[in-house]
């Protein structure tokens, strides 16, 4: 990799692939496309189910949600707090967020291992294409519900709203929270 590179030199690189170098044939090392082109959105989009370089789906903060608020003129010339109501989900409490009936297994997709990202490498003479995309036994998650909660319907989260209060600054015609 190229950080091995620049801290070793040759040397340290020849010890990560071996005297012969670089092989495709035992290409296993995805993440050096992260030390190489770094974690750019823009490569991510191409390469983001490869090892390392990928980052997990999921978590994190969620999508922006947009809404229309209409204030009387005096309380947008003053300011304003008004109270909205927004979707969220929450964790099933009937499968703790699983997505399984209780008291049921899940288990590990044998078809990914459990990496939710299927590989498959395509030799034409001397080239090889390797792929990476999502598993399509188990759709990317690398788990199986053999039985879905009959609450959330296998999905481990309900939709419910939250009201909360939005700060209007005095002169706004249009805001941004």
């Amino acid at each position: 990799s190229r950080r091995r590179y620049d801290q070793g030199g040759a040397a340290a690189v020849e010890s990560q692939f071996g005297p012969g170098g670089f092989n495709w044939q035992n290409f296993t090392h995805a993440g050096d496309l992260e030390d190489l082109l770094g974690s750019n959105p823009f490569f991510q989009q191409f390469f983001g189910g490869l090892g390392g370089f990928g980052r997990p789906r999921g978590g994190g903060r969620g999508a922006d949600i947009e809404l229309t608020l209409r204030l009387p003129l005096a309380a947008a010339l003053t300011g304003a707090k008004p109270q909205v109501e927004v979707p969220r989900d929450d964790p099933c409490s009937a499968c703790r967020g699983t997505g399984a009936k209780d008291g049921t297994a899940i288990e590990i997709c044998p078809e990914c291992n459990g990496s939710g990202q299927v590989r498959r490498v395509q030799t034409r003479g001397a080239t090889q294409l390797i792929t990476v995309g999502e598993c399509p036994r188990c759709h990317g998650v690398g788990r199986r519900i053999l039985e879905r909660c009959p609450v959330c319907g296998g999905s481990g989260h309900l939709r419910s709203t939250e009201r909360i209060e939005l700060s209007v600054p005095p002169g706004r015609r249009t805001a941004r929270s």
